[in-house]
């Protein structure tokens, strides 16, 4: 299949930058201080009314492990809804048993309940148990694609596990690399087998405010009280370079 990438979006304008460098499609989200949670549906309103890029949402109601509550499963059905009706291409779930097991009789009512729209099964799968077993659970829920790092840090450093899962993944579900891709090792994922690529893609920018109070932050390191998240217009465009010359 034709190489695909990804871009992880926290803002309208992160959306826009991606599909200026050239990025597939965007995960759009919010938090990145915890790992993305579902986004606004203000924020995706807009995100899906710029008509630039297909618009993926994190299903995720808070941050910390992918055990969740009736309730929380309850949050993540009525934002699932949000999304089609507001015109979204897909959503990106994921839930875990207490044994670390895929949360497979739930995720099959997301599943029916997210169609027609396409959805990825994300970094869930590197809390889980058994990853291969996972793949077997989440393609049986009717899953086409799942992200994942290999169950490490980064996709390079499991980059050997990644391989493993493609193989056993044999072409029933797309394996998608995220966590520290960019232009300098998406060659390395692509021959291993790799065709979906996730990136963050970002970059710091200073905050426009004159005045920044030195004595207070807002739950947040200072470095990122005073700055904002982006994605990089030119590190997409680099990533794309590569990919069109594999």
């Amino acid at each position: 299949m034709k190489p695909v990438l990804e871009i992880c979006c926290y803002s309208v304008q992160s959306l826009i930058n991606a599909a200026k460098g050239g990025a597939s499609r965007v995960e759009l989200c919010a938090d990145h201080l915890i790992g993305g949670i579902t986004p606004s549906v203000g924020k995706i309103e807009r995100a899906v009314k710029q008509h630039l890029i297909d618009v993926y949402v994190i299903i995720r109601p808070r941050g910390g492990d992918f055990l969740y509550s009736q309730e929380a499963y309850n949050v993540m059905e009525r934002d699932i809804a949000a999304c089609e009706h507001h015109g979204v291409k897909g959503v990106v779930l994921g839930m875990l048993n207490k044994d670390g097991s895929v949360d497979t009789e739930r995720l099959k009512k997301l599943v029916e309940l997210a169609y027609p729209m396409d959805i990825t099964f994300h970094r869930a799968i590197d809390m889980s148990s058994d990853l291969f077993k996972a793949i077997d659970d989440i393609y049986a829920c009717g899953i086409k694609r799942i992200l994942t790092s290999g169950g490490y840090p980064t996709a390079i450093a499991g980059i050997e596990v990644i391989k493993k899962m493609v193989e056993y993944a044999d072409g029933r579900i797309a394996v998608m690399a995220g966590s520290g891709v960019n232009a300098d090792n998406i060659k390395q994922l692509y021959d291993v087998g790799v065709r979906e690529f996730h990136s963050s893609a970002s970059t710091l920018v200073p905050s426009e405010m004159e005045y920044q109070n030195p004595n207070l932050n807002m739950g947040t390191a200072a470095i990122d009280e005073f700055s904002l998240q982006y994605v990089d217009v030119e590190k997409v465009a680099a990533m794309c370079k590569v990919i069109a010359g594999l």
